[in-house]
């Protein structure tokens, strides 16, 4: 039943399946992994991660390098986009040390470049993430492994788009959705290059990509009615689409909706959630609740940016308003 119900992306009936069985005898290691992935996408972050952990040791137990140095990545993975960086190294370091143990580490040696390559990335060295990325392109076709090409490619993508090359990182995007678009790739690097392609589109100031993949992604969450993670990421775009054309009561309503599903298991939407009805509130003349929406935005560990500095500046504190977006920029 558990299985049954993971393939038909019943998330909630395939956590509830598994749990009986275990309690009743224990699973096997595949099927740890797929209870972790049904927990994490309903929000039961801790309880994934603790199932995504005894899967990686049952792999262990029964001689599976491979499995278990695939768990150990994405364990790596998950604890990297929650902002815990000390676990999350030591598991990278764990999958590490269990490649040298394989004469053909296979594809999972692929998501290894991945937390250097977002290092650089992110730390500003765009042409050396180009390479990783590149690199870990190479690692997927090389064993065909769609999931491990689609991040890549994503990877690239952005990689490209920060050197400059915004058409040819844009398509890099479109190529990586269709993969997403055509149901080839595992849940989880689904919603991951969904939401990364929508926030790089709006990077771009491509609106017209932004909406396309936006409406997608709506309806591959409308799909998965269970699911909350990335549904929260889904509602935050939405929610800055509608201002963006003006449907401010529409933009309202989907944020609070982002709020609701970061407070349930969506960490990464309580940014979009809170930054989005503070730019409404704030449109409409309403400052004091733009500032306590910016406020609330700001705990994710994002400046509410530009939005409180425009806040200062429609308060007449033009001096601190530019000393604010100077900073930022």
């Amino acid at each position: 039943e558990g299985r049954a119900a993971f393939r038909e992306h019943r998330w909630i009936d395939a956590s509830r399946s598994y749990a009986d069985a275990d309690r009743r005898g224990g699973l096997p290691a595949a099927d740890l992994e797929r209870l972790a992935t049904a927990e994490i996408l309903t929000g039961n972050t801790a309880a994934g991660l603790e199932t995504l952990t005894r899967a990686h040791e049952e792999y262990l137990m029964v001689g599976d390098i491979t499995g278990a140095m695939r768990c150990a990545v994405w364990l790596g993975m998950h604890l990297l986009n929650l902002g815990e960086t000390a676990r999350s190294a030591g598991w990278f370091a764990r999958g590490r040390t269990l490649v040298d143990e394989l004469d053909e580490p296979g594809p999972v040696a692929g998501l290894l470049l991945f937390p250097a390559a977002l290092g650089k990335l992110y730390g500003g060295d765009a042409a050396g993430a180009l390479q990783l990325f590149t690199e870990a392109g190479s690692v997927a076709r090389k064993f065909q492994d769609r999931d491990l090409a689609a991040l890549a490619l994503l990877g690239t993508g952005q990689a490209t788009l920060m050197l400059g090359r915004a058409e040819e990182g844009l398509g890099m995007f479109d190529e990586a959705m269709v993969a997403v678009t055509a149901g080839e790739l595992s849940p989880v690097p689904s919603g991951i290059i969904y939401c990364a392609v929508i926030g790089n589109c709006h990077l771009a100031f491509d609106l017209e990509r932004a909406l396309q993949w936006t409406v997608a992604l709506d309806r591959w969450c409308r799909d998965r009615p269970d699911m909350v993670a990335f549904s929260g990421q889904c509602q935050s775009h939405r929610a800055e689409l509608f201002r963006l054309h003006g449907a401010w009561a529409e933009a309202l309503t989907a944020a609070a909706a982002a709020q609701g599903l970061a407070a349930r298991g969506d960490p990464q939407a309580l940014f979009g959630g809170f930054y989005q009805q503070g730019e409404v509130e704030r449109l409409a003349g309403k400052l004091d609740a733009a500032e306590e929406c910016y406020r609330q935005a700001a705990r994710s560990g994002w400046e509410p940016q530009p939005g409180l500095a425009l806040l200062l500046l429609a308060r007449g504190e033009a001096r601190q308003a530019q000393s604010m977006i100077r900073r930022a920029a």
